[in-house]
């Protein structure tokens, strides 16, 4: 190759790399409590179908739209359970809706109508454990909520709106759920692994 042909190379090689990181500068931006965050302490991070950017943060959960931050609460009395708030889980059904899960049982969804969390159902309520450890949660390809709890592993029937005991989890702690190829299901305990 020619002295030429190696210069130009070169040129377009820093041009590329100039232009790249113009173009990503611009994609990035730094958010904290000085810009809007209600918490440096942030937890979780989910992104809605609509393209909003949603925090799990210590005081709360935040609402992040390119520009702006808005701040939402799940219940009043969130500070009593802050022990419970760095467990807690935040996830996305299929639809992309945003579900926050807390560790003691409690479950809240985003309703975009009324532009506010709702809680859907305390566990506790319809266990026979007085002690309540939800360990994981999953939506699978059919959008069915999966929990995983110190007492077995659970779906959440949205018809009759309770959890149901899926057979031979009974007493079991499940800790992990996972959903591979088709529709199998994969259930980890802390001594093994189900199919």
């Amino acid at each position: 190759m020619n002295k030429t042909k190696i210069s130009r190379l070169f040129c377009l090689s820093v041009w590329l790399i100039c232009y790249a990181n113009m173009v990503l500068a611009d994609s990035f931006r730094h958010l904290n409590v000085e810009s809007g965050l209600s918490s440096r302490r942030v937890f979780q991070i989910a992104q809605d179908s609509t393209g909003f950017v949603w925090f799990f943060t210590y005081a709360g959960v935040d609402r992040y739209d390119g520009s702006e931050i808005r701040h939402y609460r799940l219940s009043e009395n969130m500070h009593q359970e802050d022990n419970l708030l760095s467990s807690a889980q935040m996830i996305c059904d299929r639809n992309r809706n945003i579900w926050i899960l807390m560790k003691n049982g409690k479950v809240y969804n985003y309703d975009r109508t009324k532009d506010n969390f709702v809680f859907r159902i305390n566990l506790a309520d319809h266990l026979s454990e007085s002690i309540i450890m939800l360990n994981a949660s999953m939506f699978d390809r059919d959008n069915c909520l999966w929990l995983c709890l110190s007492s077995g592993l659970y779906y959440f029937d949205f018809d009759t709106n309770q959890p149901v005991l899926v057979s031979g989890f009974d007493g079991t702690p499940v800790t992990a759920i996972a959903q591979g190829p088709g529709n199998e299901l994969f259930a980890g305990t802390y001594n093994d692994v189900y199919r």
